[in-house]
């Protein structure tokens, strides 16, 4: 399954990571990544505030719902 890790902040996405092969077995693993590359990128946000949810997400590649 192809996956994003999404941050949202007041509706809209400020980050998203993507996991070519996101499985349930290895969605722990792919999260603490994708926070690692968050707080990397965006060192002034806090994830523990109202306004912020994370999430999983499908995603396919443009072009492939044909």
């Amino acid at each position: 399954m192809k996956a994003s890790f999404q941050v949202i902040r007041d509706g809209l996405i400020i980050f998203e990571a993507f996991f070519e092969d996101a499985t349930p077995r290895n969605l722990p693993r792919y999260s603490l990544v994708a926070v690692e590359k968050f707080q990397l990128d965006h060192p002034d946000i806090s994830l523990i505030v109202d306004d912020i949810i994370m999430k999983w997400a499908e995603w396919d590649e443009p072009g492939s719902e044909s």
